[in-house]
């Protein structure tokens, strides 16, 4: 996490980049704009850890994000995770 932003790191958003494969996010794409990717700069992510903030399933802690209790307790779950975004998303 970047202290002044609560953002995640630059090597975690490119890992996203190339984990999430989003169309027109790919990383050849982002960095034929910018030199460096920061959390703003792929909105698949950004908008993802905002919504798990606003669903109370990740929490800032010392410069890190970590799993609430909530979190933990959906942790494998992807159909209890969609659930929860797309609430968030209706919401």
């Amino acid at each position: 996490m970047t202290q002044s932003l609560g953002a995640f790191h630059r090597k975690c958003v490119e890992w996203a980049a190339y984990e999430f494969r989003w169309p027109g996010f790919e990383p050849d794409v982002l960095y034929s704009v910018n030199k460096v990717l920061n959390e703003p700069d792929f909105p698949p992510l950004s908008i993802l850890h905002q919504a798990l903030q606003d669903l109370r399933l990740i929490r800032h802690y010392k410069g890190k994000a970590v799993l609430t209790k909530a979190g933990r307790s959906i942790l494998g779950n992807h159909g209890a995770l969609q659930a929860f975004l797309t609430e968030w998303s209706i919401g």
